[in-house]
C-alpha cells in the first residue's frame, strides 16, 4: 500500500490536473520562492519557529505528546457562521481562532482539570467540554459535541492500545513520520480525512500529518521527533493557508468561485470547490518547496536548501496569515463544517 503522503501528494496532483475554477500561476511561485528564499538565508524559515508560540509545549516529554494528540484531535473549524471570532483570554492575552482552542486547553491544565488524561478523556462531557472551551463572550467555539465524541474516542484508544499515552504509539512508529500516520488514521477515525473527486478516492490527512510536525517542531527532530522521512509530509489543508496563497496570487479563482466566496456562502463537504481548494494548495506548496530549493542550490546554500519542507513552508503561510488577516478578507477563507480541520 502506498504511503500516506504520497497518497495525498497523488490526490493533490490528480485534483490539479482536473480542477476546472482554480488556476496555478507559475510567475507568483517564482516571485514568492524568491522572497522565502531571503527569509531562509535569515533563518526564518526553521523549525524552532513553532516553540515560539507563548501556548505551545517546551519540554520533549511525555506530557507535550499528550497535549499534542489532544489539541489535535479538536483542530477543527475555529469560524462561526456570524465571522466573528470567539475570543479566550488566558494570562492577560486574548487568542483568536486555534490559538483560543489551545488557551483553553492550557487554562484548563493550569486549573487542574485533568484534560491529559486518557480516563478523563473517554468519559468527557459535554457539559465538561463546554466549561473548558468557554470563550470571554457569547460568541463560542462551535462543533461542542463533535469534538466531545473526537476526545472521547481518543480517550479510548488510548487505554485500549496504548496503555494510556500517546508516548507508546509514537514509539511504536519507529522513527517513521509515514507509520506514525497509518497508526493514527487506523485508529483514530476522527483522523480519516478524504473524500471523492471524479469518482476516485482522493486523500488530504491534514490533522494525522500535522500531529507528525509538531512532533517534529516539539522534539526539534530529536529523540522521539526524529523521523527518517519527514519530508514526505505535505502542506496540512486548512482553511486559511489556502487563503494566504489566493490572497498573493499562487491560486487564482474563477468568478463562479470566488463570488461564492464574497458571498459568505457555504461549501458543503466533499463539494467540489472544496476539493480543488485543498488540492491545489497542497500541489502549489509542493511547487513552491521545489523552486527554493532549486534557487538556493543554484546560490550554493545547500544546507539551507535541504531544511527546506512543506511543514517549514506551512507554518510560515500560516503565521503570515495571522498577521495579515484584515487584508485576507478580501477573498474569505472557504467555509466548510468538518470535523477534518
Amino acid at each position: 500500500d502506498l504511503e500516506p503522503s504520497l497518497k495525498v501528494l497523488n490526490s493533490a496532483e490528480f485534483i490539479f490536473q482536473n480542477t476546472q475554477h482554480i488556476k496555478i500561476n507559475h510567475s507568483a511561485i517564482d516571485n514568492l520562492a524568491n522572497t522565502l528564499v531571503e527569509q531562509a538565508k535569515l533563518g526564518n524559515l526553521a523549525l524552532s519557529n513553532w516553540k515560539q508560540h507563548i501556548l505551545n509545549p517546551k519540554q520533549p516529554n511525555q506530557n507535550s505528546l499528550q497535549w499534542i494528540l489532544v489539541v489535535d484531535t479538536i483542530n477543527f473549524c475555529f469560524w462561526t457562521k456570524n465571522n466573528i471570532r470567539p475570543k479566550v483570554t488566558f494570562e492577560g492575552i486574548s487568542y483568536t481562532g486555534y490559538w483560543s482552542m489551545c488557551a483553553c486547553i492550557n487554562r484548563a491544565i493550569q486549573e487542574g482539570i485533568p484534560i491529559l488524561d486518557a480516563n478523563y478523556l473517554a468519559n468527557i462531557t459535554i457539559e465538561q467540554l463546554t466549561s473548558i472551551l468557554r470563550t470571554d463572550d457569547e460568541n463560542k467555539i462551535l462543533l461542542i459535541e463533535e469534538r466531545v465524541n473526537a476526545l472521547r474516542e481518543a480517550g479510548k484508544i488510548l487505554i485500549d492500545k496504548w496503555d494510556g499515552f500517546f508516548i507508546n504509539c509514537v514509539r511504536a512508529a519507529e522513527n517513521s513520520a509515514q507509520k506514525l500516520i497509518n497508526l493514527i488514521i487506523q485508529d483514530f477515525s476522527s483522523y480519516r480525512d478524504q473524500s471523492s473527486f471524479l469518482n476516485r478516492e482522493v486523500y488530504f490527512y491534514k490533522r494525522a500529518q500535522i500531529i507528525v510536525a509538531e512532533i517534529w517542531c516539539c522534539f526539534k527532530n530529536q529523540g522521539l521527533g526524529y523521523f527518517n522521512d519527514i519530508d514526505k509530509l505535505t502542506m496540512f489543508a486548512d482553511y486559511r493557508v489556502p487563503q494566504i496563497l489566493c490572497c498573493i496570487g499562487l491560486l487564482e479563482y474563477d468568478e463562479e468561485l470566488k463570488q461564492r466566496l464574497i458571498e459568505n456562502c457555504f461549501i458543503e463537504k466533499d463539494h467540489k470547490f472544496e476539493i480543488e481548494i485543498r488540492g491545489n494548495s497542497i500541489w502549489v506548496i509542493e511547487l513552491l518547496k521545489c523552486k527554493i530549493k532549486e534557487v538556493l542550490e543554484s546560490l550554493e546554500y545547500n544546507e539551507i536548501a535541504k531544511q527546506i519542507n512543506s511543514i517549514i513552508l506551512d507554518f510560515y503561510l500560516w503565521d503570515l496569515a495571522q498577521i495579515k488577516l484584515n487584508e485576507l478578507n478580501q477573498i474569505p477563507f472557504h467555509k466548510t463544517t468538518t470535523i477534518f480541520y
